[in-house]
């Protein structure tokens, strides 16, 4: 107890004191990144309705606008934190959000060329996939590492804000604003966000928010200890699998919802953000009631069968032509609600791994979203095809296989023999559901 606290007080406010422009700095980076995932997922709802009706591309050809932006990401995310590392997280993240501003800012242009369209997704994908990996290393700049929960918590509920904006958002301005003005509008909202970071977030704290980084380990050495670490096969298949429910769940549900319960595109996109809503929520609840947890394979497993048995029940509910609108929307709430946990404990599960040291934390990152870069590009390209040839059915049937090989996985490694690595309590006793993206 008395090194604890002494420990504490190494890192107490009076050796790091925190500036109040911190909250510009997180408010602005959250500002970007949301821009990023609305300027995303504003394509789903209309892939059918634009895509499929307007411009006549079928629904496996148009879900690579959805898919694409992993395309990149599974050459950007192992280079990222070599990249912040050289660069300093503003330079940085202003370099993300150039690229993403240049990939997305200039979709009015490409509004009747799908192949143009698809070639903007990819450049947007690579400043977008990293921006993901930046949150950590922004935070800690302005907050410190030992106290950097809530605020990195706060960062990561952007990707579901901007899912859940972009869904609501897509079908009502497309048809009220025109495709052009529709993704016009969010191209000028990027153009400002990267304004607005170059001019009001400086290169650092006049002083350090926190106790300098651990020196990383050298890209591919660090590659190398942390692909041979216990588990680390198998956590990469987790996020593979995740990557794939993330984008292809939200890009099947808007067409889904409206097939079965005849709803118009707005409506329909209205209804699937109950995944992302919720998904918000769960990240914060169960990152609270999870706060003291020891070893995160025991909550990845049972989220993973969670998942599992909800869509389960929608499966079944939804061959059996039984399932009501409000308890389909309620399924898709409870699956968002245990997704987000669920990724998060499996970064933290790689990250703690027996083998993998703090030196290699942010290489264990960039190694798991390689996974989830390459599982959200392919697997939803493939069942996207199957679903154009074959017809919802196998959407809902592809999810539930994917749900199932995740708890199996889960179950693989809740077997492995526990190291004394897996323990991964912060410092201030923060879950490491509130770590999505695995800081320490």
């Amino acid at each position: 107890m008395a090194q604890s606290s002494a420990a504490a007080q190494a890192v107490g406010p009076d050796v790091y004191p925190l500036e109040r422009r911190r909250f510009v700095v997180l408010g602005l980076w959250w500002l970007g990144s949301v821009l990023f995932w609305i300027s995303w997922f504003i394509q789903a709802p209309i892939l059918v309705s634009f895509w499929g009706v307007r411009q006549h591309v079928g629904f496996g050809t148009a879900e690579y606008l959805m898919s694409a932006v992993n395309l990149a990401g599974i050459a950007t995310a192992l280079l990222a934190g070599h990249v912040f590392d050289r660069l300093g997280p503003r330079r940085a993240t202003l370099l993300c959000f150039g690229i993403v501003t240049v990939g997305f800012g200039l979709r009015p242009l490409a509004v009747n060329s799908f192949p143009l369209m698809l070639t903007l997704t990819v450049i947007a994908g690579l400043g977008g996939v990293p921006s993901m990996v930046a949150a950590p290393a922004v935070v800690a700049q302005w907050f410190g590492r030992h106290r950097m929960t809530f605020a990195l918590s706060v960062s990561i509920a952007s990707f579901a804000t901007g899912q859940a904006v972009g869904l609501l958002a897509g079908a009502p301005m497309v048809d009220s604003l025109g495709p052009a003005w529709t993704f016009g509008t969010f191209s000028l909202a990027l153009v400002a966000a990267c304004v607005a970071w170059l001019l009001f977030v400086p290169e650092k704290p006049a002083r350090p928010a926190g106790p300098p980084t651990v020196d990383r380990t050298p890209l591919l050495a660090g590659l190398r200890e942390v692909s041979r670490a216990r588990g680390s096969w198998l956590i990469f298949a987790i996020a593979m699998v995740l990557g794939g429910i993330s984008v292809f769940s939200l890009s099947l549900f808007p067409g889904l919802l409206g097939a079965t319960f005849g709803l118009d595109p707005a409506l329909a996109g209205d209804g699937s953000t109950a995944m992302p809503v919720l998904a918000i929520a769960g990240l914060f609840l169960l990152g609270f009631a999870t706060r003291r947890t020891r070893d995160v394979r025991r909550p990845g497993l049972w989220t993973s069968g969670v998942l599992l048995a909800c869509w389960l029940a929608f499966t079944l509910a939804w061959w059996g032509h039984s399932a009501p609108l409000g308890a389909a929307l309620l399924l898709i709430g409870v699956l968002g609600f245990f997704f987000q946990p669920c990724f998060s404990f499996a970064v933290d599960a790689l990250e703690h791994a027996p083998g993998v040291r703090p030196a290699t934390s942010g290489t264990a990152a960039g190694f798991y979203f390689t996974g989830v870069g390459i599982g959200g590009y392919v697997l939803p390209t493939v069942l996207a095809h199957f679903v154009q040839v074959y017809g919802n059915g196998a959407g809902v049937a592809g999810l539930l296989v994917l749900m199932a090989v995740l708890a199996a996985l889960w179950l693989a490694v809740r077997a492995l023999p526990q190291g004394a690595a897996v323990e991964v309590v912060a410092e201030d006793g923060a879950s490491p559901a509130a770590r999505p993206t695995g800081a320490a």
